[in-house]
């Protein structure tokens, strides 16, 4: 086959789209020749063709990008968006695109071009991702010379060349006619094997017809979460909070995402298991001071689909390994109200039961997610921190919870832990057997309250099965087909005894 030679003007007019101007020279006379026959450039070439040298290799890296986006999922998951300014010759070839995740989902890829989208063609995708490591190194040398370097030093110190058979556990190495299993030394390898890729490319076999292209990629990636987090300050009396919502952003995907604009979908978004793997995720709580902040420009939330969607106001930076905190939103003076609740056992009503002499008393703050109590927005989940000031006017941390997706409309719940003064104790007064599967049991609950205000508790008792209240010294509310609440007053520095019979058939 007889190469074709292009002349440097050539591709200055290709590339640059004009052509130096030129002195008109006159043209040899055309030898008599006979027709030459069509030149043969066999197979259309594809990644894994040997002859590289029919393709022309084009590389961007994120110093051709041009705008970088990025949406960010509850469950460890983010779609990225990124544009690039690339400049690639027509014709079929190589491009190679650096600076991605290492935890991409390659089957989620997308490449295409904004400027000409009907100019470029995707022929074949490949990821690659070889971490450099002891092991890939020696499979990539394996029948291949290496050199070993003796370090023993029962040994003389020297250098010998081996042939690499085997790069398991114990590496297997030739010298000579001899077969070594292992090497007290070092092996030294003479470059870095081509066929490892220490850092994550995607490599596209492209036909284009243009010079000029703005790629936009688009790909899912685990390693990229967001979660909210929630400060709370209670007032004095419990009958309201001022609260702050901050986003913390978590990047470990290996690279960094500078300058980018940030979206947040909060709900769960249904994920493939196939797809999404196993991902990991975290929450990171950060004590501040809760109180007067200086505003700052906030999310704007919209409604997409069955989920709400922030967009950050302005660009950020996210390096790898980093949680940032963002501002989500603030409210002042949520109505709110600070319940106790004793909890029995469900066991407790089939066999007789021995006295409790101590149950704990849960504190919750409570409130409703509406527009008149001060809130009304979709709270995404997260953690919830509440402070209250002691008599010294300082903030200090009184409870600790989860809350998950609240929708406007529902009831948020804040356990704050054991209430220390209020106790409570619980005795079975009697018990006997109906029938098979029948009781009937008489139990008496004490509540005493060591505060110096009153303090309204709910004693929840969980029936289990079918059951009657038959004598009662309060009344109560049927909550559910399981469960019977007693509300009760228990007076400052006093104590209240709700007692009851109960018939129960378990099926």
């Amino acid at each position: 086959m007889r190469p074709t030679l292009v002349s440097l003007t050539a591709v200055i007019c290709l590339v640059a789209g004009f052509c130096p101007a030129q002195e008109a020279t006159p043209a040899p006379e055309a030898a008599q020749t006979e027709p030459s026959a069509p030149i043969d450039l066999g197979p259309r070439p594809t990644l894994d063709d040997p002859l590289t040298g029919r393709l022309i290799d084009t590389e961007t890296s994120e110093i051709d990008r041009t705008d970088l986006a990025l949406t960010i999922y509850h469950g460890d998951m983010a779609l990225v968006r990124e544009r690039r300014s690339v400049r690639m010759l027509p014709g079929v070839q190589r491009l190679r695109f650096l600076d991605i995740s290492g935890r991409m989902l390659p089957e989620t890829v997308n490449l295409r071009s904004v400027s000409a989208p009907t100019g470029l063609r995707v022929l074949e995708q490949n990821y690659r991702f070889d971490p450099v490591t002891e092991s890939g190194l020696l499979e990539a040398y394996v029948g291949k010379k290496v050199r070993l370097q003796n370090l023993s030093r029962d040994v003389i110190m020297g250098v010998v060349e081996a042939e690499l058979l085997a790069a398991g556990p114990e590496p297997i190495f030739r010298i000579g006619n001899e077969v070594y299993i292992g090497h007290p030394g070092s092996v030294v390898l003479p470059e870095l094997p081509e066929q490892l890729t220490p850092k994550p490319m995607l490599q596209w076999l492209l036909e284009t017809d243009e010079t000029e292209h703005d790629l936009e990629l688009t790909y899912l990636t685990s390693g990229v979460s967001w979660s909210a987090d929630y400060v709370a300050a209670l007032s004095d009396a419990g009958d309201s909070f001022d609260l702050h919502a901050w986003v913390t952003l978590n990047n470990a995907t290996g690279i960094a995402f500078p300058d980018v604009r940030i979206k947040l979908v909060a709900g769960e978004v249904s994920q493939a298991e196939s797809t999404m793997g196993s991902m990991m995720g975290g929450d990171m709580v950060l004590a501040r001071g809760v109180g007067a902040m200086a505003p700052a420009p906030l999310p704007v939330r919209e409604t997409l689909s069955e989920f709400s969607l922030y967009t950050l106001p302005r660009r950020t930076t996210l390096q790898h390994n980093e949680r940032k905190q963002v501002s989500l939103f603030s409210a002042s003076d949520v109505k709110a109200e600070v319940q106790y609740e004793l909890v029995s056992p469900s066991w407790f009503f089939s066999a007789a039961a021995p006295e409790m002499p101590r149950m704990p008393v849960q504190a919750y703050v409570t409130a409703v997610n509406e527009e008149s109590a001060g809130l009304g927005q979709p709270l995404p989940q997260g953690a919830m921190m509440v402070y209250r000031a002691d008599a010294e006017g300082e903030m200090q941390l009184v409870g600790h919870d989860r809350l998950e997706l609240i929708p406007v409309g529902e009831e948020i719940r804040i356990l704050l832990g054991a209430a220390s003064e209020l106790t409570a104790e619980r005795k079975q007064t009697a018990f006997r057997r109906l029938g098979e599967g029948t009781t009937e049991s008489a139990y008496e609950v004490r509540v005493r309250n060591s505060k110096d205000a009153p303090a309204k508790v709910d004693v929840i008792e969980s029936l289990a099965g079918e059951w009657e209240i038959q004598e009662k010294s309060h009344e109560f509310t049927r909550r559910d087909a399981a469960t019977a609440v007693f509300s009760v007053e228990v007076p400052a520095k006093g104590e209240t005894v709700v007692s009851y019979r109960v018939w129960v058939r378990y099926q």
